[in-house]
């Protein structure tokens, strides 16, 4: 079964800096992929979503499993996550920047969005 009508972003996050800048994807998807690049950074990831391209951008949780409390689970991506694709959590937003949470690296790393319905 294929994903029907999909699209591929594409961003980085330069060397000394802890996130990449904003990404539009044009519209809220059912179904989102972060592809890793083969990385020796040593940093974990993490994503930040936003409503508005110059919004406040805030860390993307998983679900809560149980309703009774109330809980923050972020997505975190290990560093040892090297040359992969990673789903994520349907977001709901539009607008996303991906996030190097452990520490800044010295090199540029460029990563896909890959999203669909």
């Amino acid at each position: 079964m294929g994903w029907g009508v999909h699209s591929v972003f594409s961003v980085s996050i330069a060397s000394a800096v802890s996130q990449s800048s904003a990404i539009d994807l044009g519209r809220s998807w059912q179904n989102v992929i972060l592809g890793i690049p083969s990385t020796t950074s040593g940093t974990d990831y993490g994503v930040m979503v936003s409503d508005a391209s110059d919004g406040t951008y805030r860390r993307l949780n998983h679900a809560p499993t149980n309703s009774a409390v109330a809980t923050v689970n972020p997505v975190q991506i290990a560093s040892t996550v090297t040359n992969a694709m990673v789903p994520l959590p349907a977001t709901g937003f539009r607008f996303m920047k991906i996030l190097h949470t452990s520490q800044t690296v010295d090199s540029s790393y460029a990563y896909k969005i890959i999203c669909g319905d």
